[in-house]
């Protein structure tokens, strides 16, 4: 980002116009400004701002109203933004969020994949949503409305708040640097709200039908909910959630070799090495994947229909840097796809990493003598 970002007299000027605007457009047109400006030393940055600017009153078709399909304007609308303006958001915040719902119909309706970061402002007021999964009907993840969005963050623009403006946009819009391996990024990125997880989750739904046949499938399926059920007594065990837990295990093996190889995992051989074990074996680490419940994914009969969502998760891992993690960076996305009902039924609990460091500190331990 440009050293410009740090100028808060460029944000002071752009919220003093922004209470100055009387209608949506002239706020619109006043915040790219502000964006030109800010982002000037960006390339990418630069061009995303073109696409924004293009893409205002983009007209999104397939959407569903009463028994008929018909279009709309999103106001702002790239391959991975769309942006509800609103004249004052505090007032027409709930109608913003439903045309938000209705674009996103449309687009996956018309054959659009979820890449998108959703959001609704007045140019002050900033909210971002993303579609709650645990709302929709099983195996009916990309069609029709049967879904809602749900608010994962705000941010407005404050007086006390013009330094930490040109941050947030850029976390939102633009992800112009590596992402650091923390747990609020990787739960952002991997967690019940990021386009990976939606999108894994819809491509997992394609083989669900495998679940009801006598297959493979099944048999994973039957064993997952038995062995659970054995063990922890009540559990969530319906296919979805079955179907969560496998992208956890693809998930963590993913991240697990990023982070021991601090580079891209690469090509599809690569990938069943990490699904099937043979990946760490030939890193001199043994047994740390079996033939578990989740092992169905590596079966030839799955890979290339799950292929989608091994690229998804390896094109998002792409983007960090693993050089250096310092938290469990893995209990965040846990977290929020495995709820709190769930977890306490099956006996687990984080331990928070003070009480953890607490602990380890008031052990009296002493490194062990080298052998002469």
């Amino acid at each position: 980002m440009s050293n410009s970002i740090f100028q808060i007299a460029h944000a002071e000027a752009l919220y003093n116009d922004l209470r100055r605007a009387n209608t949506e457009q002239a706020k619109k047109e006043r915040f790219l400004q502000y964006l030109a400006v800010a982002f000037a030393g960006d390339g990418g940055a630069q061009k995303l701002i073109s696409a924004i600017a293009l893409g205002a009153e983009r007209i999104v078709a397939n959407i569903t109203r009463g028994a008929r399909l018909a279009k709309g304007r999103a106001d702002s609308q790239t391959e991975t933004i769309i942006i509800e303006w609103e004249k004052d958001l505090s007032r027409t915040g709930e109608h913003a969020r439903e045309q938000l719902e209705e674009y996103l119909e449309g687009n996956w309706r018309s054959g659009q994949e979820y890449r998108f970061v959703l959001l609704t402002t007045d140019g002050i007021r900033w909210r971002r949503y993303a579609p709650d999964w645990s709302e929709v009907e099983f195996g009916k993840l990309t069609f029709g409305r049967n879904f809602k969005l749900r608010e994962i963050r705000r941010f407005d623009l404050t007086p006390e708040r013009f330094s930490e403006f040109p941050f947030f946009l850029d976390e939102v819009l633009f992800a112009s640097r590596p992402r650091l391996a923390t747990l609020e990024n990787i739960q952002s990125d991997f967690g019940d709200t990021s386009s990976v997880f939606i999108n894994s989750i819809a491509c997992l739904q394609g083989c669900a039908q495998d679940i009801e046949r006598q297959s493979g499938l099944r048999v994973a399926f039957e064993q997952w909910r038995r062995f659970l059920s054995i063990a922890y007594g009540r559990f969530d065990d319906s296919p979805t959630m079955f179907l969560v837990h496998t992208y956890l295990a693809v998930f963590a093996k993913f991240v697990a070799y990023s982070v021991i190889t601090k580079g891209p995992i690469g090509d599809d051989t690569t990938i069943s090495g990490i699904l099937t074990g043979s990946a760490f074996e030939s890193l001199n680490i043994e047994r740390f994947v079996e033939d578990d419940f989740f092992h169905w994914v590596a079966a030839d009969t799955y890979f290339t229909r799950l292929r989608p969502m091994f690229r998804e998760l390896n094109r998002q891992l792409q983007q960090y840097d693993f050089s250096e993690v310092r938290e469990d960076i893995l209990k965040g996305v846990y977290q929020e796809l495995i709820d709190l009902d769930t977890r306490h039924a099956l006996g687990e609990y984080y331990t928070p990493d003070w009480l953890c460091e607490r602990i380890v500190a008031s052990l009296d331990l002493k490194a062990k003598s080298s052998c002469p």
